[in-house]
């Protein structure tokens, strides 16, 4: 079978890793097995320019299986980015694809007793002044959709913290701003069907002078009987109230120095 083409010969049942291939080595023929052709593609390889997978069926197109202890996929971005591009960039050119149980990006963690975060983002660099992760939303519904479903103890389901000295007088660590002066919409709604505390505020430092645990600065002038800056609802009667002796809704109890006192909501405006 000396001078036998491979277009002649018998097709396997199935291929093995134990079949055999030949090979060049350096002039002289020699044999591999499809086991080691295998090894060989699933060492470490280094791509250069684009590499495309094309896939019309609903099978995974590319799967990352790591059972090692190293990186599941690691992407270096060391040029600098050029407008518009991104160190990785997922695009679903179908949005009409999207349902109530499929995302775009999806991180699931079925590992129990993990301690460790599902997605982590980390700007290490100190003089970097881009944002460490932004939402552009121009549809109709949610930027940001908590579901939690689990148990909280003694958590949070969202949860910010700084242990960095903040000396900037200006600076927050949670900013909420409608930037749309003729926006007629909530800035923030807080709906709590439960039977604990609908706001809290623990104020553990001590305060410096002119700070406050809550603080609402009213830069508006609203018209008389238009919008103020904190109201309670249930408050009609414009007299002065005694907080241990009449007790009516729309009064905000107030405990200095161990004395109560009452404000209606209109002084607060």
């Amino acid at each position: 079978m000396a001078n036998t083409k491979i277009s002649d010969l018998v097709a396997v049942a199935a291929a093995a890793g134990a079949n055999e291939l030949a090979v060049n080595e350096a002039g002289t023929t020699k044999k591999a097995t499809i086991t080691q052709i295998t090894a060989l593609l699933h060492a470490d390889a280094t791509f250069t320019g684009t590499t495309t997978f094309d896939d019309a069926s609903n099978a995974t197109v590319a799967l990352v299986d790591n059972d090692g202890t190293g990186y599941g996929m690691s992407i270096t971005q060391d040029g600098v980015l050029a407008a518009g591009k991104h160190a990785l960039h997922v695009l679903n050119g179908t949005v009409a694809s999207i349902n109530a149980a499929s995302a775009i990006v999806h991180f699931s963690n079925t590992i129990e007793g993990t301690t460790e975060p599902i997605l982590e983002l980390g700007q290490t660099h100190a003089s970097s002044t881009a944002d460490c992760f932004e939402i552009g939303q121009a549809g109709t519904m949610r930027s940001v959709f908590v579901h939690h479903t689990g148990v909280i103890n003694g958590e949070a389901a969202v949860f910010i913290y700084s242990p960095t000295d903040q000396t900037d007088v200006d600076a927050t660590l949670l900013g909420v701003v409608m930037g749309d002066s003729a926006s007629l919409a909530e800035c923030v709604s807080i709906e709590n069907n439960g039977t604990g505390n609908t706001l809290l505020t623990n104020q553990v430092g001590d305060l410096a002078t002119g700070k406050y645990a809550l603080y609402i600065d009213n830069d508006g002038t609203p018209a008389d009987g238009a919008g103020r800056a904190l109201r309670f609802d249930g408050c009609d009667v414009a007299s002065t109230k005694d907080p241990l002796t009449d007790a009516e809704a729309g009064w905000l109890g107030v405990n200095i120095g161990g004395t109560q006192y009452a404000i209606p909501y209109y002084a607060l405006a």
